[in-house]
């Protein structure tokens, strides 16, 4: 898929993230509630996905993530079902 592709991921913690991952450029659009919305740019990875900026990471692979902000322990998420 060449255009944005939008999912719903709810985390362990009890937040929701929405993720738009976008090309030209690579990057992924994370939205979550009380937070301001960031862009990461792609970052090279084996397998799956990494993006990442600013203390900022979200990485995972198919429909799990693992989300990091600073001041915030890691939470895992995982895709929310249309």
């Amino acid at each position: 898929d060449t255009g944005p592709v939008t999912r719903q991921f709810h985390c362990e913690d009890g937040s929701d993230l929405s993720v738009t991952f976008l090309r030209a450029p690579d990057v992924a659009r994370v939205s979550q509630e009380g937070y301001t919305t960031v862009e990461l740019p792609a970052r090279i990875i084996g397998a799956g996905f990494r993006y990442s900026a600013n203390g900022m990471e979200l990485r995972g692979r198919s429909n799990e993530v693992y989300w990091n902000r600073p001041g915030a322990a890691e939470a895992v998420c995982t895709v929310v079902a249309t």
